[in-house]
């Protein structure tokens, strides 16, 4: 699902720091017949949870604080449409030595939106946010989410 895909990339920036990150079949989308490197996927059964509504802005986030530390994330998928907001690249071009092009990311931007989760205050220490969910306000993660989509371009 969604937020796995999430939490290995988290895993693999923090545990390894690495300069390239590289996702492939798993663009959270569930329309046709086939959508993700198995086949037919389904989604996260938690997707109906309001903290996961914009994918785009959780994969911004990624993004933003992966090219912050000095690690690419980019898209190998060749669906046409992806809930990732990481740059496209073909496995091929990767193999010839070319280099993905990093997204500027705006600093400010980052800051405001960890400052926000800050002052939010929705970190819940073992993990399971969804039994906690009545403290979470649907419209400020939406502020939050807005601020992640313009952390890069």
């Amino acid at each position: 699902g969604g937020t796995m895909a999430f939490t290995a990339g988290y895993w693999a920036l923090y545990k390894f720091n690495p300069d390239l990150i590289c996702y492939i079949g798993c663009d959270m989308i569930y329309e046709g017949s086939k959508t993700h490197f198995y086949g037919k996927g389904t989604a996260d059964p938690l997707r109906n949870d309001k903290t996961l509504k914009n994918l785009k802005a959780k994969s911004a986030r990624l993004e933003a604080l992966a090219l912050k530390q000095g690690c690419s994330i980019i898209n190998f998928s060749a669906l046409h449409s992806s809930n990732l907001v990481f740059p496209r690249l073909k496995i091929s071009e990767l193999y010839k030595n070319k280099k993905p092009q990093n997204r500027k990311i705006n600093y400010q931007k980052i800051d405001m939106a960890l400052k926000k989760e800050l002052e939010l205050g929705y970190f819940i220490e073992d993990g399971r946010y969804w039994k906690r969910m009545a403290e979470f306000d649907t419209v400020e993660i939406e502020i939050l989410d807005k601020i992640w989509l313009s952390t890069v371009s």
